[in-house]
């Protein structure tokens, strides 16, 4: 079963963090390709006051780790974005329900 991760990023200035994200379009899109190559299904960046938020699936926690720790360009990209320390990460365990889409 796969799971899902939230990353919580907290930066100074959501606006120039988001700015960031769209100057580093191609950058972001070889972290995709290595994400994909590890086992991710789904990334999505989201913000809110205190900063952004990436929404994963993954097929399992242990390839999230493997693709995340130590991962020189995923800490290129948020330097760049002005993310001030290191993320609040959550796993999840899917629940299978009705309604569900």
């Amino acid at each position: 079963m796969s799971v899902v991760v939230i990353l919580h990023f907290d930066v100074a200035d959501v606006s120039a963090a988001k700015q960031s994200l769209a100057d580093n379009a191609a950058l972001l899109d070889e972290i995709g390709g290595d994400a994909k190559g590890h086992g991710a299904r789904h990334h999505r960046f989201a913000a809110n006051s205190g900063g952004l938020v990436a929404v994963d699936e993954w097929d399992s926690a242990e390839g999230f780790q493997k693709f995340f720790d130590g991962n020189d360009k995923v800490a290129r990209v948020t330097a760049a974005a002005g993310v001030q320390g290191p993320p609040t990460i959550e796993v999840l365990e899917p629940v299978e329900a009705a309604g569900t889409f």
